[in-house]
């Protein structure tokens, strides 16, 4: 799954969607285009947390998106 949406898009998620600081500092790498193996070694964790989070973080999008629809 990749995540391609526009910086204005992204900050409305992150004002809105109620990222933890560890969403939040993937969000970052995310919205750059960063390969999940890349975020894992770059915060020092594994790439199936990252992966995890990543699916979490979509949830938070989509659910936000349905609400606002």
């Amino acid at each position: 799954m990749t995540m391609h949406f526009f910086n204005d898009e992204w900050e409305s998620f992150i004002e809105h969607c109620g990222f933890t600081d560890v969403e939040l500092e993937i969000v970052q790498y995310l919205r750059r285009g960063w390969a999940c193996v890349d975020i894992a070694s770059e915060l020092f964790i594994s790439e199936s947390t990252v992966k995890r989070k990543r699916k979490v973080i979509g949830q938070k999008i989509i659910r936000y998106i349905e609400k606002e629809g």
